[in-house]
């Protein structure tokens, strides 16, 4: 028997101890109604619609109470069928019959998953490639039907899996090994409710995307068109890359850093995985005056120049945010966004497609607002070079921007617990809405080693030749990487 073998069985045999049963209560909450269709004096008539609601796949025990089957599909026979432990997977299925209702509905099941193994995880694919992320053992899943839609059964799959392994490192591993433990002997139910509501408006779902994540992952979320207060959903996906250094017998405080990428916000292009440019850099049009050849213009500024992202990407619809505010509104209240270059610029920001107009105002105060614009780009002097970001608070007004945390992207964007915009949900196909995570990369340090008798050349991608990480201060890695110490003998 190899080593392989050997660690296989021990894991194995450990494992044993550690058995829970599944047992799966169902709490089946029925709700819904019809609005009544009313009717003048005369010979018209109008028929009370008729609601449909109910949840299959499940053995009724008492009237609110379902009985549903866990499936296992690991054919690990190490492990008794019938128990989980490490080592196994399956999946589960709810499907919800409207079929009949005459009416637009939404449903939502909550499921609370109680004593779940830590590292026993839950995915949306098969393939086990989104996770969802399990807050306070809390999952939420909604989605709209028009009644059209509901006159097919639906059917909710969940796939979970409990690695026999969990970690990328044998130290990782022994402590994740410990917390499987923590199991035994336990049982883990799964409480479900689950709900349908007649909708009296149209509406959509939204589609998350991850575009990159590495980990977690989103249910489809309800949108109606005529409310206001619709939220998007917390961003619940994860982008982490794991940096390894090997110091080739040096000495290091840590041997592993993460990387964890800031997520920025939601947008309708999965063009780039990354916001094309993001700066914290507070730029105040009273104080910076490198930026003027005339001091007296201290009511307009320019932040960032444009053009490159804009070359790269061609013309049509971008999206800006950026917290603003302005030392003096008494006599202006506004601040004119556009792109300038002295008298010219290569590009126009537009408000609408069709606009004419080469700018955008936005209403500030003394304190820091927040902005969001989605707007088009076009051409105004293609025989320019530049297309700077300009803030204009109108001259003679004392009205000076000042201007930080500028995100520059492609498409529609819209910010975590935005409200829903119409205008996104007229371009919504078969109900449906695309929206993709987009990130901000977060630059790590990377530490310098110490061996005695050697002098640090630097990190390298291989540990012989590769590629030498030029910039330690903020590297950016977009993948799990190993980086190699290299060093010089002394003489």
């Amino acid at each position: 028997m190899n080593t392989d073998e050997i660690k296989k069985k021990n894991k194995i045999l450990k494992v044993v101890a550690i058995l829970i049963i599944l047992i799966l209560l169902v709490t089946l909450i029925r709700y819904g109604w019809a609005r009544y269709i009313s009717s003048k004096e005369g010979d018209a008539t109008a028929q009370v619609a008729k609601w449909s609601f109910k949840v299959v796949d499940g053995i009724p025990e008492t009237e609110d109470v379902l009985d549903f089957a866990i499936t296992r599909t690991d054919n690990n026979n190490e492990v008794k069928e019938g128990k989980l432990a490490p080592g196994t997977y399956g999946e589960f299925k709810i499907e919800i019959d409207a079929t009949g209702t005459e009416t637009n509905l939404t449903y939502e099941i909550m499921i609370n998953l109680k004593n779940k193994p830590k590292n026993l995880k839950i995915y949306k694919d098969k393939n086990k490639k989104e996770e969802i992320n399990v807050e306070n053992n809390m999952l939420d899943i909604k989605k709209f039907l028009t009644y059209t839609d509901a006159q097919t059964v639906q059917t909710e799959m969940l796939y979970w899996s409990w690695p026999l392994e969990t970690g990328s490192t044998q130290e990782e591993i022994d402590e994740n090994d410990i917390e499987d433990s923590k199991s035994m002997n336990q049982t883990m139910s799964m409480e479900i409710a689950v709900t349908g509501v007649q909708t009296n408006s149209t509406g959509a779902n939204i589609l998350y995307g991850g575009n990159g994540a590495t980990s977690g992952g989103m249910f489809s979320e309800v949108v109606v068109d005529n409310d206001e207060n619709t939220k998007l959903a917390d961003n619940a996906y994860k982008r982490e890359y794991l940096v390894k250094l090997n110091a080739d017998e040096g000495t290091l405080e840590n041997d592993q850093i993460v990387s964890s990428y800031k997520f920025s916000h939601w947008s309708t292009s999965n063009k780039n995985e990354n916001v094309l440019f993001y700066s914290t850099n507070e730029i105040n049009a009273d104080n910076d005056q490198s930026r003027f050849n005339d001091n007296s213009q201290k009511e307009y500024m320019q932040y960032e120049d444009l053009a490159p992202y804009i070359d790269n990407n061609g013309l049509g619809k971008y999206f800006l945010s950026f917290d603003i505010k302005s030392e003096n509104i008494n006599k202006k209240s506004t601040i004119l966004v556009y792109f300038q270059n002295g008298t010219e610029a290569k590009y126009m920001l537009c408000k609408d497609e069709n606009s004419e107009i080469n700018g955008i105002s936005v209403n500030v105060t003394t304190d820091y607002q927040h902005k969001n614009l989605n707007f088009y780009v076009t051409y105004k002097n293609p025989s320019e070079t530049k297309a700077m970001l300009a803030f204009y608070g109108i001259y003679d007004t004392g009205n000076y921007p000042v201007v930080k945390n500028v995100t520059f992207d492609i498409g529609d964007g819209y910010e975590n617990k935005q409200e829903v915009q119409n205008e996104i949900l007229k371009n919504a196909e078969g109900g449906n809405i695309n929206l993709y995570a987009k990130w901000i990369p977060q630059p790590v340090k990377l530490p310098t080693p110490t061996k005695e008798g050697y002098t640090f050349l630097g990190w390298y991608t291989e540990k012989d030749n590769g590629t030498k990480v030029e910039n330690t201060d903020s590297y950016v890695p977009t993948k799990d990487v190993t980086l190699y110490a290299h060093w010089q003998l002394n003489q």
